[in-house]
């Protein structure tokens, strides 16, 4: 790396943690219901005395209750320290969005994109709640900036750290799962067929496990997404929870 991009880097670094940190330290996490409910499903998971099911939640991707969970049980500080990771993703997601602009366009462009990032409410507001948006643009980002350095450069150790990141994608939120196509089809588009194929076979492992259980029960990929669908099933308004074999217990609570 450049001295010149080490400077740019690091300005921009600090200049998006001085607004993040004074953000932080006069906000809490009561921005709606969405930020402390995480917080309660993943600790609910995480202290179960009887049976603790695979998935924490009941509706949305488990990855983001598995990374709360992992710092309520390492430092035991709620809601610091959940917030305190979702300021550190924030963080490290501007090095990664610089990196990608630059490799696609270039430096100018760069260093506009991420003063945007910087000062943009939405980003900002996810650096200091515990929201998934904040951890699934990082996972997004780095996922972006590595698959295609692997493109530029040939080197399977990108496609690798790429899947890395894209494995977390699939595991956090429902829009990832875009990339399980788009993704191979680039691929594809570079004449990487063997690599194309591998990545799609691995990339779609995870959403059928998801999947699985709402295919066997309703003939449905994602049934408890479905709520007009599952409001023309009044059977369903008495039942609390779906039994889901080795998946453990997938809530339907809402429909009460």
């Amino acid at each position: 790396m450049r001295y010149r991009e080490v400077i740019i880097i690091s300005a921009l670094i600090i200049l998006a943690l001085v607004i993040r940190v004074y953000a932080f330290s006069i906000s809490d996490n009561a921005w709606g219901a969405d930020p402390d409910e995480r917080i309660r499903v993943a600790v609910k998971w995480l202290t179960a005395e009887v049976s603790r099911p695979l998935f924490p939640g009941d509706l949305w991707l488990p990855l983001h209750y598995y990374m709360i969970s992992l710092v309520v049980a390492l430092f035991d500080n709620i809601p610091f320290t959940p917030r305190l990771m979702h300021l550190i993703l924030a963080i490290l997601t501007i090095p990664l969005f610089y990196k990608l602009i630059k490799m696609l366009f270039d430096e100018k462009t760069a260093v506009i994109s991420t003063l945007f990032l910087i000062f943009y409410p939405i980003h900002v507001l996810c650096s200091v709640v515990t929201l998934s948006e904040g951890p699934f643009l990082f996972f997004l980002v780095g996922f972006l900036y590595l698959f295609f350095r692997y493109i530029e450069e040939k080197k399977l150790g990108f496609l690798a750290l790429s899947f890395a990141f894209f494995l977390c994608l699939t595991m956090i939120r429902y829009e990832s799962w875009l990339f399980v196509i788009i993704a191979p089809v680039l691929l594809f588009a570079e004449k990487k067929r063997k690599e194309s194929l591998v990545f799609l076979y691995f990339a779609i492992l995870f959403p059928v496990f998801w999947m699985r259980p709402d295919l066997d029960s309703y003939c449905r990929a994602i049934f408890m997404l479905d709520r007009p669908l599952a409001s023309s099933f009044p059977e369903m308004k008495n039942h609390t929870y779906i039994p889901i074999s080795i998946w453990g217990e997938r809530s339907a609570s809402w429909l009460n």
